[in-house]
């Protein structure tokens, strides 16, 4: 049994033409390749500000309102349950309620509160377990 290839066992001919045909198509695609990156557009680079400008200009935009999540999800991780679920009802509402939830001058109120009850729960629990028994 005899195996057939178009490169092998064929008519010179068909052969001949069929490997002009694969040259022609690698050198085509090496020339559109070269072609292109003599085309190609340098990169664009950042323009460097002047000597008088800061050389990093944090964004202010919103920066308030990342700390006031960075405060109530703080208090949801660290606190207790009453403290959670004051965070947790201050994150879920409006900007607003978590604004005010988390003022350092207004102290904190709700949250302040929170954690005072959870600290009074915990500082009354071996007391009221003791007196139960």
């Amino acid at each position: 049994m005899q195996r057939t290839n178009l490169l092998r066992g064929g008519r010179r001919a068909r052969r001949d033409a069929l490997r002009r045909g694969l040259a022609g198509t690698a050198l085509l695609t090496a020339s559109a390749v070269l072609v292109g990156l003599i085309q190609a557009a340098p990169a664009g680079a950042v323009d460097v500000p002047p000597d008088t400008d800061p050389p990093y200009r944090p964004i202010s935009l919103g920066e308030q309102a990342r700390l006031d999540r960075c405060s109530g999800g703080f208090a949801l991780h660290i606190g207790g349950p009453e403290m959670k679920k004051t965070a947790a009802k201050a994150l879920t509402g409006p900007p607003a309620d978590l604004a005010s939830a988390t003022d350092i001058t207004t102290g904190m109120d709700p949250l302040h509160q929170a954690r005072v009850k959870d600290r009074d729960s915990y500082e009354g629990s071996p007391v009221a377990s003791a007196d139960r028994r």
